[in-house]
């Protein structure tokens, strides 16, 4: 498995892997959420703003609400 970063919202750990962006309970490990992607996401260049996670991808840059998992938006 390739080693990625992660980063911490104030309430989980998101990360990613392949094609998924995952975010992860701190407290108990239990996986929250997992999105999945037709493109292949970077592991590394999370950033996190006013509730949304910014993913960049081999097809642009996708925002994804924090606390569900939901894509609000691609760029690109």
């Amino acid at each position: 498995m390739e080693k990625g970063k992660c980063l911490f919202t104030g309430k989980y750990l998101i990360s990613a892997s392949a094609n998924s962006l995952f975010a992860i309970e701190p407290q108990t490990g239990e996986e929250i959420w997992r999105v999945k992607f037709e493109t292949d996401v970077a592991k590394r260049g999370l950033a996190y703003f006013k509730g949304l996670i910014y993913l960049p991808s081999s097809s642009g840059v996708y925002s994804v609400d924090a606390s569900s998992g939901e894509i609000k938006k691609h760029y690109g």
